[in-house]
């Protein structure tokens, strides 16, 4: 999701946000603040396991109650019907059964959710119905319709989720800040010289104690040429060779009288 939006209603002030999906295979074991869509469009029970080799029955079930007891603060973004053969599609979650027995779900295909953080939602389903695959022509306007699944369709509707600009307050943190220009008073030459000319060290003292700055290029060649250089004596060949040579025979001389 772009920095830049945030989500403007929360989950308590958004009650058709589905959070959770579930398979039961017994009505009476309907868990708190779930519903349970026990017929289907067209007027027919809505079990998934009419018709087939399942024993017991199963109803779809879902809650719009967050955070969600199972899943905690999500929502669903999209749903899909895929073989048992195929491989579960990356970030989608397949029920693999039913929430109060642990029974096979279905019998020949597999139902996927895609659940995600409910601040990242760009889009979520608000709404589920069960149709029978024979009635494509009743998929309620808006709805979206998955394919057969035990003899039944599922359709669900999505809304997009509302945006708005982020407010002063809620910025992001890592939000680049801007940077405080800060002019302190300089004391005391900054560079500190060898008697060879090489710079040892740059102090630099100010009149605000503990801030941290840092001096640019400019200004550090301004200071060596008014503190460093001006107070660096230049001498000539002769007069280096004269300071510094060695007599090696008068050192051998001292060395013998002693």
């Amino acid at each position: 999701m772009s920095e830049d939006w945030h989500v403007v209603e929360d989950v308590g002030s958004s009650p058709d946000v589905i959070t959770d999906l579930i398979v039961l295979a017994k009505k009476e074991r309907l868990p708190p603040n779930y519903s349970l869509i026990e017929n289907t469009i067209d007027g027919k029970k809505a079990d998934f396991a009419e018709g087939t080799i399942l024993v017991t029955k199963r109803y779809l079930c879902f809650t719009r109650k967050s955070p969600s007891p199972r899943k905690g603060r999500v929502a669903i973004a999209e749903m899909k019907v895929l073989s048992h053969s195929d491989q579960t599609m990356l970030g989608y979650e397949a029920i693999t059964r039913t929430d109060d027995d642990g029974s096979k779900p279905f019998s020949s295909k597999q139902l996927l959710v895609k659940y995600v953080p409910y601040e990242e939602a760009r889009e979520a389903v608000v709404d589920i119905a069960v149709l029978s695959a024979s009635k494509k022509e009743l998929v309620p306007s808006g709805y979206k319709r998955l394919p057969e699944l035990n003899g039944f369709s599922i359709c669900y509707k999505t809304k997009k989720m509302e945006k708005r600009r982020s407010s002063a307050g809620g910025q992001q943190q890592n939000q680049q800040q801007p940077v405080e220009t800060i002019t302190a008073t300089l004391s005391a030459p900054p560079l500190a010289f060898s008697r060879h000319g090489t710079i040892m060290a740059r102090a630099v003292k100010t009149d605000i104690d503990g801030v941290k700055f840092q001096l640019c290029d400019n200004e550090v060649n301004k200071f060596i040429v008014q503190y460093a250089f001006t107070e660096l004596q230049l001498l000539s060949a002769d007069e280096i060779q004269n300071k510094y040579s060695f007599d090696w025979e008068e050192s051998r001389r001292c060395a013998g009288a002693n």
